[in-house]
């Protein structure tokens, strides 16, 4: 079975089409030179997938600024974690270095904390009586990254989840320190991987929130993210100017690479030794590259390509491409598209309130888990003396099994009971009924246009069962022209973002909402 790609690009001289894999990503280059940003945005809109970035500098205008695509603006999302895996891995962050014989004076003060709040009232108590200057700086350093932190806490107005949406998701951090900027891309990293399905998260600066030789917040939700992902289909692009800096085991779970152009030959060296497969670019082809030019390597691939932007047409960046980039892409490709239209406040509020549900939903199943294993453990003769009540039903037999009739007795006990009709109505109210008043998104197309041919499929039954693009490219190629599956991608985006059709694990199935009218016109003469 053939692993899903993305359109990247043009390779250099041969102007052929470049794909990669789909998957963990690394992008880097020399900062303002190569391009690393503009590529990532332009990948995450061809990809079709939910994808969420990090603004973490002022005046950093790439991400977000696409007019025509799926750009959403993220609330900030944190939430408190005080086990002390973690508060060590804060404090290796702060002092930028490895926590060696501190360990025990973490757990310490992370014991029967449950926000770092808590770790620093413990940690001012254990400051009062440290013995030694060692233990003393420790405490006073873990007090010192606290106090930056806990105040800025309080000051945030936090959204309770991580509201994803199709296309591209961007949480703007730019206000806040760099911190807090950990924690909060950490917890994010969290959240995607304990609620969410194909998504794909970008970090920013990996060398600074994923850095080798220690940790950070953000490296142990990193690590846990990359070994157990990509069975979720949810990957990791990360963007770092140096590779050497980033984590090891991100890179080793990392199996496509990016290089843009560096200029320092030690620092190309690095890059190169840090890449683990047959696909190994020579130092030379690295630094003679040029904006938006990247060594794609993957498997026993490495290939020169020029980036197709996601605002360049693709007749201009193939020309571009052949010619090393002297088209001016840059200056003279736009294409004229409409800017996006504000989203409607209800259909957020909505769409807010029904992935609340869902995580209350989760929550309590958990709960309902927990407490039913408990009960498991309880002997029977432990769990209630029906005896000693009047009118109590008889417990089972001594053989082990219950009789219906006893089950019965205990289902009319407990609905009985006035805290278990509590219960039941507060499961009621985290069920409330949501009533959408639907609009149909209408439009029309001809019937001989690439968009019309494939609303003619959908007429047609071809995709009343989930199938695959390439199913949909070879019905294009019987029924007349071809099409690039760069363009087919990004038609199936619009149509699954207009509802038409759904998207299934990178496969495509009509919306079973979506309502098909064929209109016979009079023919002119």
């Amino acid at each position: 079975m053939k692993k899903p790609s993305l359109f990247l690009g043009y390779a250099v001289g041969s102007g052929e089409p470049v794909e990669i894999p789909l998957g963990h990503m690394a992008v880097t280059g020399q900062t303002q030179a190569a391009g690393k940003t503009t590529t990532l945005e332009s990948l995450a809109h061809r990809s079709g997938r939910s994808v969420i970035a990090f603004v973490t500098k002022r005046g950093e205008g790439s991400f977000g600024a696409a007019p025509g695509h799926s750009v959403h603006a993220a609330k900030p999302y944190f939430r408190e974690r005080a086990d002390w895996q973690f508060v060590e891995a804060v404090l290796e962050a702060t002092m930028r270095e490895r926590m060696k014989y501190e360990r025990q004076w973490i757990m310490k003060v992370s014991r029967g904390a449950g926000t770092l709040r808590d770790v620093r009232t413990n940690t001012a108590k254990a400051l009062e009586n440290a013995r030694g200057e060692f233990m003393k700086g420790t405490y006073e350093k873990l007090l010192a990254y606290l106090d930056i932190v806990v105040p800025q806490l309080s000051k945030i107005q936090w959204d309770t989840i991580v509201h994803l949406y199709d296309g591209l998701n961007v949480m703007d951090l730019s206000g806040m320190t760099s911190e807090l900027q950990a924690l909060v891309i950490a917890s994010c990293l969290d959240f995607v991987m304990e609620f969410q399905r194909d998504v794909t998260v970008i970090v920013p600066e990996a060398w600074e929130f994923i850095p080798r030789g220690r940790k950070s917040p953000v490296t142990l939700s990193a690590e846990s993210y990359v070994r157990k992902g990509a069975a979720l289909g949810n990957f990791l692009w990360i963007d770092s100017q140096d590779l050497a800096g980033v984590h090891t085991p991100i890179l080793k779970s990392t199996h496509v690479f990016l290089l843009g152009v560096q200029r320092e030959i030690n620092e190309i060296k690095r890059t190169i030794a840090h890449l683990h497969g047959p696909a190994k670019p020579k130092p030379d082809q690295i630094a003679q590259l040029g904006l938006g030019q990247f060594v794609a390597c993957h498997g026993s691939t490495a290939v020169t390509t020029y980036v197709q932007t996601w605002w360049a047409q693709p007749a201009a960046a193939q020309e571009a491409a052949r010619t090393g980039g002297r088209a001016g892409v840059h200056d003279s490709v736009l294409i004229d598209v409409p800017r996006r239209q504000e989203e409607d406040p209800m259909d957020a509020e909505l769409k807010r309130q029904n992935d609340q549900l869902k995580i209350d939903n989760r929550e309590l199943q958990r709960q309902v888990r927990e407490l039913t294993a408990r009960l498991d453990k309880i002997p029977i003769t432990e769990r209630r003396d029906w005896d000693a009540e009047p009118d109590a039903p008889s417990p089972p037999s001594s053989s082990g099994s219950l009789p219906v009739d006893w089950l019965q007795q205990v289902r009319t006990k407990l609905l009985a009971d006035a805290q278990v009709l509590a219960a039941v109505a507060r499961i009621r109210e985290l069920r409330p009924e949501i009533v959408i008043d639907v609009t149909p998104t209408t439009i029309s197309y001809d019937g001989g246009s690439p968009k019309g041919r494939l609303a003619k499929m959908i007429r047609d039954g071809i995709m009343n069962e989930p199938v695959k693009p390439g199913v949909l490219i070879a019905e294009y190629k019987r029924t007349g022209s071809e099409v690039h599956p760069s363009r087919l991608s990004e038609y199936l985006g619009e149509f699954v973002q207009n509802g038409w059709v759904i998207r299934l694990e990178g496969m495509y199935q009509k919306s079973p909402v979506c309502k098909v009218t064929t209109r016979e016109l009079q023919a002119v003469v």
